[in-house]
């Protein structure tokens, strides 16, 4: 090779290849941090959605009741509310009779689970269905409250709290108020 020749020297390319390997050495952190964010942020929205849908389950039955078509006889309470429970009651059938058999709703929190049941008077007993998969989301709070105003109806509050069972997302609350137009 001639003396005039142009080009990189040994010591040259080996430099370059050191600060090339330093920064691709950082962008794979980098992305490896940014990733795991991604996920991390991606869970708790996750979770967030399954908590609005199952409180927007319930908002759709708390709304309906204390229904009645004409005058209903039997138990006028369309809401009854005890901690971790609440049991909706309307006039599903419009026939002017509410049937606790086919006409009750029970939500309760039961073991990280949010579970539903048809035709009960009270929140305990079996045959209880769950609304979650506890294997991805556990139900840590669950509240109805009742709120009266001096002026029109009622508001209803629906609380759920929950956490993933993806660790490192941190829990999530959320609170619906929903006006209790026949209660």
């Amino acid at each position: 090779m001639s003396v005039t020749a142009k080009g990189f020297t040994l010591l040259e390319t080996l430099i370059a290849m050191a600060i090339g390997s330093l920064v691709a050495m950082g962008a794979m952190r980098l992305l490896a941090v940014i990733q795991q964010e991604t996920l991390k942020t991606s869970a708790r929205q996750m979770l967030e959605e399954e908590l609005w849908q199952l409180t927007f389950t319930l908002a759709k039955q708390l709304r309906r009741a204390g229904y009645c078509a004409g005058e209903c006889a039997g138990d006028t309470a369309g809401l009854k509310l005890a901690p971790g429970c609440v049991i909706v009651q309307w006039d599903e059938n419009s026939n002017g009779i509410r049937e606790p058999a086919t006409e009750q709703t029970a939500w309760r929190l039961n073991a990280g689970s949010l579970e539903t049941r048809r035709g009960v008077a009270h929140c305990s007993g079996k045959g209880w269905e769950k609304m979650n998969d506890p294997a991805m989301l556990s139900i840590e709070a669950f509240s109805v409250t009742r709120h009266e105003q001096p002026f029109g109806p009622p508001l209803v509050a629906v609380r759920l709290a929950g956490r993933a069972s993806r660790a490192g997302v941190a829990p999530v609350a959320v609170t619906h108020l929903i006006t209790g137009f026949n209660l």
